[in-house]
């Protein structure tokens, strides 16, 4: 009776122990899901009243807004907006008396279009129109501006946000597209991006060998890297099975590895010249990502950290020095 009764509770302790262990993977199994859903299914963010009121009075502001729409090879309609500067003699609004009067001499009074074309992409979770405050920036210094909704956000198609792996691609539609659509006094591209937008920018160069200049803010140098600082201190020991239970995931959904999203090894691929701005007190995406982008830069380089910027106010935050810096980078490349 005694051997009965030890038998039981041996079995009974054995069958509470897989039921422990098979609750465990299950749980397990689905935080890896959940963290796999918020990496690749981005949430669409409506148009904040502020940049809507912008586009609402783009004529008082000296803009000019149009909407160009174009399709991926694979049926994803792609959405932007084309700004330029309006021809006349119509005196700049107050939103950019600090801007022009931060530009060098040399670089004031340019033709609507006549400095080429920017395109800019914006961060994971973001929608072109929050590039308006700049683009309108850049337009009264004499570039037009390409607004890209990147797949699976504002107002393009798709699911799924693969941080460059198909938007690369896209880009070049994009600008297939508009320099169809669009009389562009100046056809010379440039690019910049924000965070996601930033990577974008840098794969895009694979398929767009006519960029002639890239800007990056808030950049990170490898997805996986980045994928790690924010999981480690929820799976903490677990992290290095549950990153590559993520990345088997987000291959499968969308046929994008994480592991293979390197920003890095395509500015060490291309020449074209390359200035990276990162916020020195970036906690999201490290600025050590941004000495390893310049590390790697096959061409011209130059980097800036700016002080006292986190991830979101490096972009959110007015700054007319920094955006002149652009301007002048963007109209002939490297500058001191």
């Amino acid at each position: 009776m005694m051997v009965l009764r030890k038998f039981g509770a041996g079995l009974f302790r054995g069958r509470a122990v897989r039921c422990v262990v098979l609750l465990g993977m299950l749980g397990f199994g689905s935080a890896c899901q959940v963290a796999t859903s918020r990496l690749i299914k981005p949430e669409r963010r409506v148009v904040a009243a502020v940049y809507q009121t912008m586009m609402d009075d783009a004529a008082a502001q000296g803009l000019e807004i149009r909407r160009v729409t174009s399709r991926a090879a694979d049926g994803v309609h792609l959405a932007c907006l084309v700004v330029t500067r309006r021809a006349g003699s119509q005196p700049p609004p107050a939103e950019v008396r600090d801007f022009l009067g931060a530009l060098p001499a040399e670089l004031r009074g340019a033709a609507p279009g006549s400095r080429g074309t920017v395109m800019l992409l914006h961060g994971f979770k973001n929608r072109k129109e929050q590039w308006l405050p700049m683009a309108r920036e850049l337009a009264w210094a004499g570039f037009t501006c390409v607004l890209a909704d990147s797949r699976a956000h504002g107002e393009s198609d798709g699911t799924y946000a693969t941080f460059g792996y198909k938007e690369a691609r896209d880009t070049r539609v994009i600008w297939q597209e508009v320099k169809k659509s669009v009389g562009l006094p100046n056809a010379e591209l440039s690019l910049v991006g924000y965070s996601m937008g930033g990577a974008v920018a840098l794969e895009a160069l694979d398929v767009l060998p006519e960029v002639k200049r890239v800007v990056t803010l808030a950049t990170f140098d490898r997805l996986d890297r980045v994928m790690w600082d924010q999981a480690a201190p929820r799976f903490h020991w677990l992290t290095r099975p549950a990153l590559s239970a993520v990345c088997l995931s987000a291959q499968v959904r969308t046929g994008m590895n994480p592991k293979e999203i390197r920003p890095c090894d395509c500015a060490a691929r291309h020449t074209a010249p390359l200035l990276i701005i990162h916020g020195a007190e970036d906690r999201f995406v490290h600025p050590q990502a941004s000495e390893v982008l310049e590390k790697s830069a096959k061409g011209p380089c130059r980097r800036i950290l700016v002080p006292g910027k986190n991830h979101w106010s490096l972009f959110y935050d007015k700054n007319p020095r920094l955006h002149a810096g652009m301007a002048g980078f963007l109209a002939g490349g490297i500058r001191d």
